[in-house]
């Protein structure tokens, strides 16, 4: 390995605040009922984007969870390594939830399959040519990529209200353990392996290779299902993700928080949306309660 690979470690200088909890809790919902495949704002572009993301995420999220299996023996934190016990719970309940997802969206026609086992052969590649030290630093830096998108939802309440009823309650939730779980994976890096430049290395190459992967397979489920040709609506994605004004120009405004990371002495926690996953763990317990009524 390179020399720059071995680079002094650096110490996490934050911790979760006390009124987060990093515990492992089901969702189980049944998504065949009232399912739409254009469930993001009816736009048929935005939609594609999310499941694609969907059905990335089961051997994604297991991918993360043996990463951090492979050090959790070499954790010397004792918090820490029951947060990193949490941590592999909601990520495997995450996996089992959009593996359903998917199911109930190849039944809608959308090629989930496809994509699923498309990205299970790509990350058996990654585990053969990677070191077990590098899978962690990716692991590390995806997580970076899912709380950045959690932190978006948590902070807008308007994007919950776009997202149809039938998937509605799975946003609310993986936006609320992505972000009480953000710094985990983080910290598990730093106390067990801490080198920056491995971690920037790894920060460079799985945001590069996401971006693509989404990218291809937006268009796969696009061409598929015709939505390839609707400009309109491809217009306004691009607006809701780059544009401006109150509904436009989200993922731009992600763009500084991407960089954030970059910084030697970044943390997870420096940015502290605790009081906006409470608040979401309310709505989301009155929204199940409702289902169950209903």
């Amino acid at each position: 390995m390179l020399n720059f690979l071995k680079a002094k470690k650096v110490t996490p200088r934050l911790r979760r605040p006390s009124n987060v909890n990093i515990k492992p809790h089901k969702l189980d919902m049944s998504y065949e009922s009232g399912l739409k495949a254009n469930f993001y704002a009816n736009n048929p572009f935005l939609s594609a984007i999310f499941h694609s993301l969907s059905a990335q995420f089961p051997a994604g999220e297991r991918f993360l969870i043996e990463s951090v299996r492979l050090f959790q023996d070499s954790i010397t934190d004792e918090e820490l390594k029951k947060d990193a016990r949490g941590f592999i719970g909601q990520e495997a309940h995450h996996a089992n939830e959009h593996e359903q997802l998917s199911l109930a969206l190849k039944n809608k026609g959308i090629p989930t399959d496809m994509i699923e086992k498309h990205t299970e052969w790509l990350l058996d590649k990654i585990c053969t040519l990677l070191s077990p030290k590098d899978q962690m630093a990716a692991t590390a830096a995806l997580e970076h990529f899912t709380a950045m998108l959690g932190a978006l939802m948590l902070s807008n309440s308007s994007l919950f209200e776009e997202v149809h009823p039938s998937f509605r309650a799975l946003f609310i939730w993986h936006a609320i353990e992505e972000s009480e779980h953000k710094a985990v994976a983080f910290d598990v890096y730093q106390n067990t392996i801490g080198s920056y430049p491995r971690l920037m290395a790894a920060y460079l190459w799985t945001s590069s290779l996401l971006v693509l992967t989404t990218s291809y397979y937006t268009v796969r489920i696009m061409v598929k299902d015709g939505s390839i040709y609707n400009l309109k609506a491809i217009l306004q994605g691009l607006n809701w993700m780059f544009g401006v004004g109150s509904n436009g120009g989200h993922f731009r405004r992600m763009i500084p928080e991407y960089f954030t990371f970059f910084r030697p002495n970044y943390h997870p926690w420096e940015k502290d949306n605790s009081l906006q996953i409470n608040h979401w763990k309310k709505v989301l317990n009155e929204l199940l309660e409702e289902k169950k009524r209903a």
